[in-house]
């Protein structure tokens, strides 16, 4: 028999009944490296350049109702006061559920030597969760109480970081929602908003004048799931191409590729392989990023190797 997205969120409610289910949490990005304001918000501003991000990803192509997400950012320093802010928007769809988050984030960066800046940032903003119509004209779904508790809210929530960047590293540290948000009050389902927490370095190391390395990290961490680790490398030729290789654990492979149009603009394209069950029924997933980096100054440090 063929299931379509009606009948498996039936034998979803079902499931409820022997025990509790976690929902989805913030979306993964392959060109995580790139888009850090997204989840720590001590990074606003460190670059002393304003940083404008679009990102658009297609994930699980192939399976319906796979993941479909929008990302957008601005970020900057302010002033002198070693202060950074921005703004940041991601919406996402996954099957009949739809969520959108809008958060504001500011921080405050210290020298702690000659080479090393430590920064501090907060979060805070709201999200906004509905099920899509086409799911409640369906009687057998409309009738169940679990979509008639919370079908459209609104949340508040806030969150913080901290990143330490030295002259060739960095490293980073984020909690971005420290609140619990429980859109439905059944005994038997937890959390959609649950907090994560996420881990997240890099190394640039120069192996020639027209040869960069950049091998990065990305660890993420929620109550109730198992870890997921991303681990990735970057080659930047001639400053001008950026080509590498991600791999998550027990879930994808990918290639990232990457060109610098000028000295200001970048277009990059992501693609990942899965090697879970999914890997049978997904065509892979997509990404493309789009950056725009206007410096400040000439020795500034360069957004686009961190």
């Amino acid at each position: 028999m063929r299931l379509d997205l009606k009948h498996i969120a039936i034998i979803f409610l079902l499931l409820l009944g022997l025990g509790k289910s976690y929902g989805q949490q913030l979306p993964q990005f392959s060109q995580y490296m790139y888009n850090t304001i997204v989840v720590n918000p001590a990074y606003a501003g460190t670059k002393e350049t304003i940083n404008i991000m679009a990102l658009h990803r297609s994930q699980w192509v192939g399976v319906k109702g796979a993941p479909v997400t929008q990302f957008a950012s601005i970020h900057a320093p302010i002033s002198e006061k070693n202060l950074g802010g921005g703004i940041s928007f991601v919406n996402d769809k996954l099957g009949y559920e739809n969520s959108a988050h809008i958060y504001a984030d500011l921080s405050y960066t210290i020298r702690t030597s000659y080479t090393t800046l430590l920064s501090f940032g907060l979060k805070a903003g709201i999200s906004h969760y509905n099920i899509d119509q086409d799911l409640l004209s369906d009687p057998e779904i409309i009738q169940d109480v679990f979509f008639n508790d919370k079908l459209n809210s609104w949340n508040f929530n806030v969150g913080a970081g901290v990143f330490l960047d030295g002259e060739s590293w960095y490293l980073g540290f984020a909690i971005p929602r420290l609140k619990n948000h429980d859109r439905n009050r059944s005994p038997f389902y937890s959390s959609l908003e649950r907090v994560n927490y996420f881990v997240n370095g890099g190394i640039v190391h120069e192996v020639s004048p027209w040869l960069t390395l950049k091998p990065t990290f990305m660890v993420k961490m929620t109550n109730g799931a198992p870890a997921s680790v991303d681990v990735t490398l970057n080659a930047l030729i001639e400053d001008r191409f950026w080509l590498g290789a991600t791999y998550r654990h027990k879930d994808a492979l990918g290639a990232i590729g990457s060109f610098n149009i000028t000295d200001e603009l970048s277009i990059g394209y992501a693609y990942e392989y899965n090697t879970s069950a999914l890997s049978s029924y997904s065509f892979g997933s997509h990404e493309l990023l789009l950056t725009y980096n206007l410096k400040f100054r000439d020795n500034c440090r360069c957004a686009d190797l961190y």
